[in-house]
């Protein structure tokens, strides 16, 4: 049986280009796998004391990742309207930085 599309976000993208599984993820991080896998599907936000953890396996800034997590939680609470503006500003911002 097919497995039913899932909706990537910009963390897995992130995971992605860093090499590593959800698993592995999780261990860098030291965070449950359960708990990641919210993360990744954005139903959940690391709560701030880990995002500079996160940022540290991910080789990236931590307020990048702030503003990540700000926008898919936006994302999840008003829409996609709001989340493309934020995600436009981030992508701007990681351009100059190239974090993206």
């Amino acid at each position: 049986m097919a497995r039913p599309h899932v909706k990537r976000t910009k963390l897995h993208h992130l995971c992605d280009r860093a090499g590593l599984t959800q698993r592995m993820f999780a261990e860098q991080v030291g965070a449950d796998e359960s708990t990641t896998s919210l993360w990744l599907s954005g139903k959940r936000m690391p709560s701030a004391n880990v995002v500079p953890k996160i940022a540290e396996v991910l080789g990236m800034e931590a307020n990048y990742l702030l503003g990540l997590f700000v926008a898919m939680e936006l994302r999840r609470n008003y829409g996609d309207t709001v989340c493309r503006f934020v995600y436009t500003h981030l992508n701007q911002l990681s351009a100059e930085e190239d974090y993206s």
